[in-house]
């Protein structure tokens, strides 16, 4: 496990692994750091309700042009669907696939991972977890819904 992570920190690491059915050293780092919340996320969460986490990169802002931001992202995320918890700006539950998958598949163009220009950053990396019984969930590194964190295929619209 990461050195930097204190000693309380480690319990709710430890436990996360056991939700996930992963050993401590699969969790990602951005999800052990937020393991509390994470647990409290999926505990309160219903079977079925996706969660997203978002480990935002470190500066890829402002995204061409003004009103650009990760608070507008956020905005978007929770004015279609996606609920902010804890107001971190990077834990999203949502209450069904199909609102989330509503929200990310239609991100604003300027927030898409650019193949034409390799200077800009993509905007972070993203996480979904679906719970699948009462303490058991599972984990899905998702290199990016849809371009908007990180290359895949926008579906034809």
């Amino acid at each position: 496990m990461s050195e930097n992570l204190e000693n309380s920190d480690a319990f709710y690491v430890k436990d996360l692994a056991k939700v996930f059915s992963l050993g401590m050293n699969d969790i990602p780092e951005c999800l052990k750091r937020n393991a509390k919340n994470l647990l409290e996320v999926i505990d309160s969460a219903c079977v079925d309700n996706p969660i997203v986490i978002i480990e935002w990169a470190v500066n890829p802002w402002p995204r061409r042009g003004r009103n650009r931001t990760k608070t507008d992202l956020i905005n978007y995320i929770t004015t279609n669907g996606g609920t902010d918890e804890f107001q971190l700006g990077m834990i999203f539950s949502f209450r069904t696939s199909r609102i989330l998958g509503n929200c990310m598949g239609y991100m604003p163009p300027w927030s898409l991972h650019d193949r034409n220009n390799p200077n800009i950053r993509d905007v972070g990396h993203c996480y979904i977890i679906n719970k699948v019984a009462d303490r058991s969930a599972e984990l899905e590194d998702y290199n990016g819904i849809n371009d908007s964190l990180r290359g895949l295929e926008l579906p034809p619209r």
